[in-house]
């Protein structure tokens, strides 16, 4: 039954089409167990003697990656390629023209007979255009049949950008010229060797390959594109309907898709990632590697609830990996290093447990120590505390915390070094909230005060963007599939903190001299655009310097400064035009006369 099946579901045209272990494993598990599966189908597809013929060994190529970052939804970006030219089948197609959608991966293969530019325009328009939409952007090569002048017309018609890649650079529409090289073999394993009808076979082979979970996005193609799961010939018959209004289905789909998206978008950002560091471990020197061994890295550490054991416990990066544990984790970074401790049940203020308070864990000796040595503070905490706390009386003990540390720990006196994240979303009542409706606002509440708090004391306010979609059954903590949200969106922030703080290695190593040249240069320039925007005025005896700037403030005109006052007259240099214009408009040629002056001294 084990050898029907796995025949079934590698071997068929429609449901396997002779894909890997992967698809193969991914595609069953969710219908089918038996002891030692995974084996199974790979000793399977290992004795495949079409797959050994067929598919070919790639080996990373050096060089450092540049990903494109995932769009925000499909069918923003696509990538078009010809492949081909192909043995000529009966139908007399020759060539493929594919189509792949950058978000979902989505891919549409079309038979042609040939790629002339009048075939590649046509089958644009009536084989996407007119079922997907029109894309954002269409990323291409450079070849004829995609630079002319129909395809310039049509671009114009239709309103879409076309760029184009790097010349004999493919590696910039890599994710069409990858699946060139994945369907290729596939269509390959079941055309009929005498009658050469890969053109048959090629809708099948596309069909398996949506079906199958893609090891990026963790869905399959069809769910990212359709918000549901196929139906296959190996799925058993369903025993029941349910029949949904048009509009209850509408809603349920947006909100299916929503989450399929978001959860899609944060899986290849950080397989991406993974795929670069892999990459420049690749290139990396033994030298450099020991050199980043010894070099000290700025310390950021987590305070975390419970949230905590859903940041990632591994990280592999182009000079650590290193195995973490969910309540206290290291992860190190070529910038810098992350330092976790998740506590369970910890609050801002736990008026049950003193041991369990904000407060009294930051004054633990444990604590205590790693602060001393970090370079930033990120609080994840308030889940607990919103349920059992009105959120007035939280701020208030977040504000006394934020003090506190500045005054113990004087490296980090500067508050911004302190990050406080937003709760997340919470629909597990309780007897301080026996509602739904209680809770989330008090909950909003703390996340708007806590913002309003984060601009008046000058520390940072992260927030996640969870919503209750993103939760678990308990109604408090996040589902399995959503818990590198955490990770990614921690990471990105502070990778973002050290772009702003790394400076560019010519301004690190210029010399006093150097900088005194460049400043006096900035100067004698700035000095030369001021000279072109000067606005003069009639000065009565009255006026003096102190006043006239005094009034200019008041009036909110924002000047240089005030070049001369002589015969009468005065002269305004401003750095722009723009500020000469704002200026030209309110100050009026008596603006400075003798009763202006008598108006401005009642006014003060």
């Amino acid at each position: 039954m084990v050898l029907s099946l796995l025949k079934a579901c590698h071997d068929d045209p429609i449901s396997g089409a002779h894909f890997g272990i992967d698809r193969t494993y991914l595609k069953i598990k969710n219908q089918y167990w038996w002891p030692h599966m995974r084996n199974s189908i790979q000793k399977y597809i290992k004795s495949c003697t079409l797959c050994q013929q067929y598919n070919i060994s790639r080996h990373r190529k050096h060089g450092q990656l540049r990903p494109i970052s995932p769009t925000d939804g499909p069918f923003s970006l696509v990538g078009i390629d010809y492949c081909g030219s192909l043995k000529r089948t009966p139908r007399e197609n020759q060539y493929v023209f594919v189509i792949t959608d950058y978000f979902t991966r989505y891919t549409t293969a079309i038979a042609l007979l040939n790629c002339t530019t009048e075939t590649t325009a046509r089958a644009l328009f009536n084989e996407y255009f007119c079922k997907y939409g029109v894309a954002c952007i269409i990323l291409s090569d450079q070849g004829s049949h995609f630079q002319n002048q129909l395809m310039a017309n049509i671009k114009g018609l239709i309103g879409y950008n076309h760029i184009y890649s790097t010349s004999y650079h493919p590696q910039t529409n890599g994710m069409v010229e990858r699946f060139n090289s994945t369907f290729i073999p596939q269509i390959a394993k079941l055309q009929d060797a005498e009658n050469n009808n890969w053109d048959e076979c090629l809708q099948a082979a596309v069909f398996a390959y949506h079906t199958g979970v893609h090891k990026t996005t963790k869905y399959s193609l069809f769910e990212l594109l359709y918000g549901r799961a196929p139906y296959l010939p190996i799925n058993a018959p369903p025993t029941h309907s349910t029949f949904m209004k048009p509009n209850d289905y509408f809603e349920q789909l947006k909100k299916t898709l929503r989450i399929y998206q978001q959860a899609a978008k944060s899986n290849i950002i950080e397989q991406q990632q993974i795929n670069k560091n892999w990459n420049s471990m690749d290139t990396s020197t033994s030298t450099s590697i020991a050199h980043h061994e010894h070099t000290a890295l700025p310390l950021y550490f987590i305070l975390s609830d419970s949230h905590g054991k859903n940041l990632q416990s591994t990280i592999k990066t182009p000079y650590y990996q290193i195995k973490t544990r969910s309540i206290s984790g290291l992860i190190k970074t070529p910038y810098y290093q992350i330092k976790t401790r998740s506590i369970s049940g910890l609050q801002w203020v736990n008026t049950y447990d003193y041991t369990l308070c904000t407060q009294t864990v930051l004054n633990s000796p444990s604590i205590s120590s790693i602060l001393s040595s970090a370079t930033r503070v990120l609080f994840l905490i308030g889940t607990n505390s919103v349920r059992s706390m009105p959120a007035l009386r939280i701020i208030q003990q977040v504000e006394a915390i934020a003090n506190m540390i500045r005054l113990n720990h004087h490296h980090i006196d500067h508050l911004e070094k302190i990050t406080i994240a937003a709760t997340f979303p919470c629909l597990k009542v309780s007897s301080r909230f026996p509602t739904i409706d209680l809770l989330l606002n008090n909950i909003n509440l703390y996340n708007q005060q806590l913002e309003i708090l984060s601009r008046r004391l000058g520390f940072s306010f992260l927030d996640f963007h969870i919503t209750p979609e993103h939760l678990h059954r308990d109604h408090l903590h996040l589902q399995h599939q959503y818990k590198n949200i955490l990770h990614t969106t921690i990471v990105q922030y502070f990778d973002t903190i050290i772009a702003k703080q790394v400076k560019s290695p010519q301004s690190q190593h210029r010399t006093s001299t150097a900088i005194t040249r460049r400043n006096k240069r900035r100067y004698e320039k700035l000095k030369e655009k001021q000279q072109q925007h000067i606005l003069t005025r009639s000065l009565s005896q009255s006026w003096t310097i102190p006043d006239i700037k005094n009034i200019l403030k008041h009036h909110a005109i924002k000047f240089a400064r005030i070049c001369s006052v002589a015969n009468h007259k005065i002269r305004i240099q401003f750095n722009n035009t723009k500020d000469q214009q704002h200026a030209d408009n309110l100050i009026s040629l008596t603006f400075f006369d003798d009763n202006n002056f008598a108006i401005w001294h009642e006014q003060k």
